[in-house]
């Protein structure tokens, strides 16, 4: 517990106690206009297999009046394994803001977890954002802040009309199939393998799939790939608003081809018979067959980090849609 004045008004952090949530509840809904229910949050929170941690702001009469809360992520970091913390949900309220207390939670996380090593990283909008960069840790941590884009292909009476015609004349070796229980050794074994192709990425085995993925209260339906009768990877799929978004990708490099892209495509296609696909992918190998594909690029948000992992390099890890902390 962290107590400081200013303006001389006195103010607390902490972290999260049992039955906060509902106060926090109230905040969101208050600060977002975001009617989550409590059900929906045990899930985000208390369900996530590596936990979480939430540091609150109370002012003088002990009242949350704003939030840093942060989903832990297992992380494959250059071979080893860390813990990143996702950062979700950042909210003060309005008749607090602009007195440099968003600052003062950043400025705490490294005094409540400096046990280990970690990487705390979000998805801040423009004016969180410029907040951020006022916080000397992020301000000095170089090129921290990257601009990212997802990938969007819209669909015209016609084209699918064609691609019905040509679904009945084209064969594949390529077969999808929906994940079951009976699928998580082949989710464990793709994981193996894929990491040893990936520099930085969150840990995507069965538990964590399971978690993110198939308990889910959005919906969101997980499919295999084989090609040939071996695991060539997996992609999951979410409908929101009439669009069909592809929420994960995961294929190994050797199967990123324009002829798998293009199936996977078709499938959601015919599977959701939506107008619109959109993605999310960090990594270039998809992005460049997606591009190939016909998608075209969108503006998706900013990336930002903070590390005390003593690395010298720029970090942007493997990130897609459930990576995000909404769609």
């Amino acid at each position: 517990m962290v107590k400081f004045k200013v303006n001389g008004e006195e103010f607390t952090i902490r972290e999260y106690k049992e039955g906060d949530e509902k106060q926090l509840l109230l905040l969101m809904k208050e600060v977002f206009g975001k009617n989550q229910s409590l059900t929906y949050w045990n899930w985000e929170y208390k369900k996530n297999p590596r936990g979480f941690s939430i540091l609150l702001l109370l002012n003088k009469e002990g009242k949350i009046i704003g939030q840093y809360a942060h989903l832990l992520k297992k992380t494959y970091f250059y071979g080893k394994e860390y813990t990143f913390f996702m950062a979700v949900d950042i909210c003060i309220k309005n008749e607090y803001r602009g007195f440099g207390l968003l600052d003062r939670l950043v400025n705490q996380l490294p005094q409540f977890h400096s046990k280990k090593p970690f990487l705390n990283y979000g998805f801040p909008s423009d004016h969180i954002l410029n907040a951020y960069q006022k916080v000397p840790k992020y301000r000095n941590s170089g090129e921290c802040a990257v601009k990212l884009f997802g990938l969007s292909k819209k669909y015209a009476t016609l084209s699918r009309l064609l691609y019905f015609f040509n679904k009945k004349t084209k064969k594949n070796s390529l077969e999808i199939f929906e994940v079951s229980e009976n699928n998580k050794q082949d989710i464990d074994r793709l994981w193996n393998k894929k990491k040893k192709e990936l520099k930085i990425s969150i840990i995507r085995d069965w538990r964590y799939l399971n978690w993110r993925i198939l308990t889910c209260p959005d919906n969101i339906k997980l499919f295999l790939i084989r090609d040939n009768g071996k695991i060539a990877g997996y992609f999951s799929v979410m409908i929101k608003d009439k669009i069909c978004y592809i929420v994960d990708i995961l294929l190994l490099n050797k199967f990123v081809t324009n002829k798998n892209i293009y199936k996977i495509e078709e499938f959601c296609r015919s599977y959701y018979n939506k107008k619109e696909i959109r993605i999310f992918i960090t990594d270039k190998l998809i992005q460049n067959k997606l591009l190939d594909s016909r998608f075209s690029l969108v503006e998706f948000g900013n990336f930002i980090y903070y590390t005390n992992i003593k690395r010298n390099i720029k970090i942007l890890p493997y990130l897609t849609f459930i990576d995000y902390d909404s769609i």
